[in-house]
């Protein structure tokens, strides 16, 4: 009788370290544990061999970061990059609705096209956000205007053009008041 009650135990644990580590909403990432003071947990994407972001399941979790860049020193903005690397090259409308993030990072990837209400729910949530071009498109301004809470916008790779960025500072003017 005292084996099948260890058994059990055994049991019920594994399956509750199960459910805690295989409850990221995106099913391709893994979730990490997040550090002191939040304790926000980060779904880590990098270099998984992605060309568009994954289909999120929606949550009501608030994390810490979104990653879906790749390290430089995976050359993978070179002329054969490695199989692991991310290509994303679109970021679709509404791709990130469900998912509550304050930082999402795209750096190493070839963004060309960003539309314009790809960050539509993330407005109250994202502080900083990392967008890598692809060396030809204009910086995507329009799907950034709502981002009322963003702190930290790195843009690399992109060209500009006054009519996006007057768009942009038009409601930095809102945001600050």
């Amino acid at each position: 009788m005292g084996g099948y009650r260890i058994y059990i135990t055994i049991l019920v644990i594994w399956m509750q370290m199960t459910m805690v580590q295989g409850n990221c909403p995106i099913a391709k990432c893994t979730c990490l544990d997040g550090q002191p003071p939040s304790n926000e947990r980060i779904i880590d994407c990098r270099e998984k061999g992605l060309l568009s972001v994954p289909a999120i399941n929606a949550t009501d979790e608030i994390f810490q970061e979104l990653t879906l860049s790749n390290a430089p020193e995976s050359n993978c903005r070179g002329s054969s990059p490695q199989a692991k690397c991310n290509r994303i090259l679109h970021i679709s409308s509404n791709t990130f609705a469900g998912l509550k993030v304050r930082k999402i990072d795209f750096s190493q990837n070839y963004l060309g096209s960003v539309a314009n209400d790809s960050f539509s729910g993330l407005e109250t949530y994202l502080t900083e956000l990392i967008l890598e071009g692809d060396d030809t498109n204009l910086v995507p301004f329009y799907s950034l205007t709502t981002l009322t809470k963003l702190k930290s916008l790195t843009l690399e790779r992109f060209t500009l053009n006054n009519n996006g960025i007057e768009a942009f500072h038009k409601n930095l003017q809102i945001w600050k008041h």
